[in-house]
């Protein structure tokens, strides 16, 4: 074979390598077409329940009373609600804030006040949300370890947790107490009182 014809050959190979790839391609997106099909055919939309700030926070409170009449069923039904509702939230606050979050430190210079106002606002109200989500998962976990749910209230507490800000070091305790409660561990207390 000359050099010629060996150049010719790894040419072929690489247009045979791009064909198949771009038949990969084409596949992997008529299989997520595939997964979509049912709410094209069907005229079904995926159910995504958006809550405004006031509608999570009157659940909030309604949780609340629930948890502390010790009514543990409809607790866990109304944590499980709100968590996923403000997780949505979460999302969308969050998404609205991508073009702030994807400065350069090139750019922040140019951010106007307004901006970094803007920014400092919902990096407050996410900070709200996710303690928000954090205490409804902490309660779920809590009324699921009551009723010996074990494998249940552990993922509760380590998804809880997750959402913990550093700030919230009662609500950490409690998830962190319960996590511990549930593997039989007792430690004396990381932060001090």
């Amino acid at each position: 074979m000359t050099a010629r014809e060996g150049i010719k050959e790894m040419e072929r190979s690489f247009i045979r390598f791009f064909r198949t790839l771009r038949i990969e391609i084409t596949s992997f997106f008529a299989f997520v077409s595939l997964l979509t099909l049912p709410e094209i055919v069907f005229g079904q939309e995926p159910r995504l329940e958006i809550s405004s700030i006031s509608n999570i926070q009157a659940a909030e409170k309604s949780m609340r009373e629930v948890f502390d009449r010790g009514d543990c069923e409809a607790a866990i039904k109304q944590s499980t609600d709100l968590s996923e509702k403000t997780k949505v939230v979460i999302s969308l606050v969050d998404a609205a804030m991508i073009p702030l979050t994807n400065q350069n430190s090139i750019d922040v210079g140019n951010v106007s006040l307004s901006a970094k106002q803007y920014f400092s606002a919902n990096r407050t109200l996410l900070r709200k949300l996710k303690n928000t989500t954090a205490l409804s998962l902490t309660i779920k976990a809590e009324c699921l370890a009551k009723i010996n749910e074990r494998n249940g209230a552990a993922r509760a507490y380590t998804e809880a947790i997750s959402y913990i800000s550093p700030s919230e070091t009662e609500l950490w305790k409690r998830a962190r107490a319960g996590i511990y409660n549930i593997i039989g561990f007792y430690d004396e207390p990381l932060i001090s009182e």
